[in-house]
């Protein structure tokens, strides 16, 4: 259950966020971790075409840094085949959508609309 009031993220919540920014975790690995302060779904068929995501947290100062690196080592891990393209579309919905996640000002951006163009255009092949 989440609670009414917001709090900060617990270190061990926080290091999944960053773990998760570098494909160490799954999304439900994240979603277990995060249970307590936050709850999504980003299977837009099944909502009206609507992602949704609630977060009950404080967000974190400074937050999960995203890098043009992040972006580049995500879409290598897809050519490579170390990730399907659903995970691809869901690692970038979930850092698109946190409030805990923060773009490197320098690629705000190219990481912006990287971020925007995997989430929104890409439509993942079935598995």
């Amino acid at each position: 259950m989440i609670p009414r009031s917001p709090r900060q993220l617990t270190e061990q919540e926080f290091g999944c966020l960053e773990r998760f920014a570098v494909f160490e975790i799954s999304l439900d690995e994240l979603r277990s971790c995060l249970r307590h302060v936050m709850r999504f779904d980003f299977d837009a068929a099944e909502h009206e075409g609507k992602r949704w995501m609630k977060n009950n947290f404080i967000a974190p100062e400074p937050g999960v840094m995203i890098t043009k690196q992040h972006i580049e080592d995500a879409l290598s891990k897809r050519r490579d085949g170390k990730i399907t393209e659903g995970q691809l579309v869901e690692w970038a919905t979930m850092v698109l959508m946190n409030h805990a996640y923060e773009f490197d000002e320098k690629d705000e951006d190219f990481i912006a609309q990287w971020l925007n163009d995997i989430s929104f255009d890409l439509h993942p092949f079935p598995e």
